[in-house]
């Protein structure tokens, strides 16, 4: 669903079809978080704000970091409170089978938050479950689900961004362009 930018807005539509008539809450849930990666990845950054307001102060890591992109692509500041919370959320992620672009998304986070120590080693985090998955994934970067070596070519962005380069992430540098 997530593969090209052009099917964002298929997919957008969809899911508002389901959300206007679906009663179930973990059904309207598991919608909202993908709607939410709709959104932003066509650059719908004000409307992904109002699909998560209001954001509990007590927002899971998803949400948080979502919210957190979001909000930092309509002002074009990251908001340090929600990038902060992910960061507070990270603990249980830093060990066994976790995914490689929850690592990116905690990686962003502390180069946000300024600690590049800890960006550096959710970077290094990342790098190596990318060696080891072969799978297409979600990345943040761009809010595309991209192939492997599309997912290595954004870690290597994010690396640029890790040290010191003026950069920021694709999904906003695509969409500050045309605007």
């Amino acid at each position: 669903m997530l593969v090209a930018p052009d099917y964002l807005i298929v997919a957008e539509s969809i899911l508002r079809s389901i959300v206007e008539r679906s009663n179930d809450e973990p059904t309207r849930k598991a919608i909202h978080v993908s709607m939410m990666l709709c959104l932003i990845g066509q650059g719908k950054f004000e409307k992904a704000l109002e699909c998560q307001r209001p954001i509990p102060t007590n927002a899971q890591i998803v949400d948080a970091f979502n919210f957190a992109m979001a909000e930092w692509g309509a002002t074009r500041i990251p908001p340090l409170d929600f990038f902060s919370r992910v960061l507070e959320l990270a603990s249980p992620f830093d060990r066994g089978e976790t995914p490689k672009n929850v690592f990116q998304c905690l990686s962003i986070s502390a180069s946000v938050m300024g600690d590049r120590t800890l960006a550096h080693k959710f970077w290094h985090r990342a790098v190596e479950a990318s060696d080891t998955d072969s799978a297409d994934s979600f990345s943040a970067w761009r809010y595309l689900r991209v192939s492997p070596a599309q997912f290595r070519d954004d870690l290597g962005e994010l690396k640029q961004m890790l040290d010191d380069a003026a950069i920021v992430p694709r999904i906003f540098r695509d969409h500050w362009e045309r605007h």
